[in-house]
């Protein structure tokens, strides 16, 4: 949706999560002790002005739902474009729902190990501009990820499950499906050495 945009990424600590079913690309996050407090003063303080966007993630954001949810609304009033990555085992405010901001919401699958956990109401809530977004490792993750969402009116996007499947593997499948959806890659992973943090 907005891939290839400049952006600040600001990482909130903790996730309710474990997909067992490959290593986590961010198991830095998975805890709260691996973070750092901020206020959200200093955050403001810190973010750049430029470029005016912010992509909040986790660990699994929703799980600091109140000083999340001021977060948000202290760079909406400086203008700011915003995403909510989440796993969408946690209700969507309904705050949220009613802003600009765009929700990418995972959808687990069975290869994840977390096939199941997703919130149902979720689902149904996203709308025309949200995402809901499968990691894919195999041919059945596909296949449930096709079927599951089919209904739903937002985006719909695959991306392969780093070191299972290659990018090409997942392409041949979207073609053999005809399906309405994109592809996504975690393009800091190809330009930059995948481990690295902060970019």
């Amino acid at each position: 949706m907005r891939t290839g945009l400049p952006c600040t990424f600001i990482r909130l600590a903790g996730c309710n999560l474990r997909c067992a079913g490959w290593p986590c690309d961010t198991p830095y996050a998975q805890h709260n002790a691996d973070g750092h407090s901020y206020s959200i003063a200093r955050l403001i303080e810190e973010v750049p002005s430029w470029p005016p966007y912010i992509t909040w993630t986790g660990g699994e954001p929703l799980l600091q739902e109140d000083k999340l949810l001021e977060a948000i609304r202290r760079f909406e009033k400086l203008h700011f474009a915003q995403d909510l990555f989440t796993n969408g085992s946690r209700r969507i405010p309904q705050e949220l729902l009613h802003k600009a901001i765009m929700i990418v919401m995972d959808y687990k699958l069975p290869s994840s190990g977390e096939y199941g956990q997703m919130i149902e109401t979720n689902l149904k809530q996203l709308r025309h501009q949200d995402v809901i977004k499968g990691v894919i490792s195999t041919q059945e993750d596909f296949d449930i990820f096709i079927t599951d969402t089919q209904d739903l009116r937002c985006n719909r996007i695959v991306t392969p499950a780093w070191g299972k499947i290659e990018p090409v593997q997942l392409v041949q499948m979207i073609q053999e499906k005809a399906a309405d959806i994109r592809l996504g890659l975690q393009i800091h992973k190809y330009i930059w050495e995948p481990n690295l943090r902060g970019v």
